[in-house]
């Protein structure tokens, strides 16, 4: 069981530093991605809420000296995180709640892929 203190301290982060949304290339098909160049802060997220996630690694570039890390998560593991987060969050309110409503269906067409569809629409296979 997480703690609600944690919960909330994810929250905070996930509207600091991360991006809540869309994957353009596949309609409602929802993620969330949380950046830092704190690998051990982001170990620690991935950790405590236990979700299936991936992690990359951004080396430095003429901006930065310093690794960029970038936990993100996909599809119904997006959902999951999201459904656990609501109630902390203040300013990924909004699409959040959005995100929460959609539900992941196989896609008939394509097999191993997915289709991501709002609640209120109906799916016939």
């Amino acid at each position: 069981m997480i703690k609600e203190t944690d919960l909330a301290y994810i929250a905070g982060f996930v509207d600091g530093e991360g991006c809540v949304g869309y994957q353009s290339k596949r309609k409602k098909y929802p993620w969330i991605t949380i950046t830092n160049t704190d690998k051990a802060i982001l170990d620690w997220i991935k950790d405590t809420l236990g979700i299936h996630s991936s992690f990359y690694v951004a080396s430095p570039s003429l901006l930065r000296t310093k690794n960029c890390y970038r936990l993100r998560y996909v599809g119904s593991y997006a959902i999951q995180v999201v459904k656990l987060l609501l109630p902390y969050l203040k300013i990924k309110r909004l699409i959040a709640v959005e995100l929460s409503q959609v539900v992941i269906l196989p896609h008939p067409y394509n097999k191993g892929r997915h289709k991501a569809l709002p609640l209120s629409t109906s799916y016939l296979s």
